[in-house]
């Protein structure tokens, strides 16, 4: 499958100066080493925590600003006026012009981007995402929710083969931002995903990277990043039972959180085969189970992971 972003080695470090006539400078790395590859046509997420330098690989791909070192290619090619014509960029931190209306903003980029049709395109847009009554309002105007709105409109005024999203429903309702993400399904372009929201990483992305201090950590489906927690919670309720405190004990690699006359929540290694080791011995004891809930790792489950350093 065709590669549409390959990133190598990705390196940005911030120079700050404070103290005695700004005599003091610290170097803060934004970038070590980041390394991935999006394909054509998939939804890649970009997930990790605040400052982990997610923002700044989005802005160096999009050319606002410049790496240390590393190398960029898109389509194949350095980018350049040509690639940057058949990409755009999504975000809830974009800041349009503040006076100009939202038609005003949207023709701008249109005009940039040398759209035909600017204004059936641009009123596509504003239909599609529901603001279609705000086009003759100043953007300062518009509530966070809104703005995001405008932001994904800019975003596909040029019908983009690669898209960045950054926090794209950020601020928005909760049913207008499952709408949004029902049509990002659709859009039909390549994207670049990054986000907060775990289930939204879950619902939408073929695969997921994880950056952390700068350094993409682990790069895989929901289903091979979930399988780095060795971890599940299992909940057991059951009529009452005397005497499992004895055989809970002797129980391997499982830790008891809770233990009650009808009720006990374990933890225990996420491995088919260790839950079965769990379950017999309980059920040849005579325990009759009224209800069994198995909790297994989420995305979240991974980015707590890996934030902690447990991973």
């Amino acid at each position: 499958m065709a590669i549409v972003l390959d990133v190598k080695k990705l390196r940005k470090t911030y120079k700050q100066r404070s103290g005695f006539l700004w005599r003091k400078v610290t170097y803060t790395p934004a970038l070590v080493d980041a390394t991935f590859k999006v394909r054509a046509g998939e939804i890649f997420g970009f997930l990790g925590p605040n400052g982990a330098g997610k923002t700044t690989t989005v802005n160096i791909i999009a050319g606002i600003l410049t790496k240390d070192s590393g190398s960029v290619k898109i389509f194949g090619e350095e980018p350049s006026e040509e690639t940057r014509n058949r990409m755009n960029v999504a975000t809830a931190y974009t800041h349009l012009n503040h006076e100009l209306s939202v038609y005003q903003n949207l023709n701008v980029f249109a005009h940039m981007y040398n759209v035909n049709n600017k204004k059936e395109k641009i009123m596509e847009l504003l239909k599609r995402f529901g603001i279609e009554k705000l086009k003759d309002s100043r953007f300062y105007r518009l509530s966070s929710g809104q703005k995001t709105r405008v932001a994904l409109c800019k975003g596909l005024i040029n019908n983009p083969e690669f898209l960045m999203l950054d926090e794209a429903t950020v601020g928005l309702d909760p049913d207008i931002a499952q709408h949004v993400r029902e049509d990002i399904k659709h859009i039909g372009a390549t994207i670049l995903f990054t986000s907060h929201n775990m289930k939204e990483i879950e619902q939408l992305c073929t695969r997921t990277a994880f950056l952390h201090n700068g350094k993409v950590l682990k790069v895989g489906t929901v289903k091979q990043l979930t399988r780095l927690v060795k971890e599940q919670i299992v909940s057991i309720d059951f009529y009452p039972k005397k005497g499992l405190g004895k055989i809970l004990q002797k129980l391997e690699d499982v830790e008891i959180i809770e233990h009650q006359m009808s009720r006990i929540v374990l933890k225990v290694r996420h491995a088919d085969k260790k839950l079965h080791d769990v379950l017999h011995p309980l059920l040849h004891s005579g325990m009759v189970i009224k209800d069994m809930h198995i909790d297994k790792p989420s995305l979240e489950d991974v980015f707590i992971n890996i934030a902690r350093g447990k991973i």
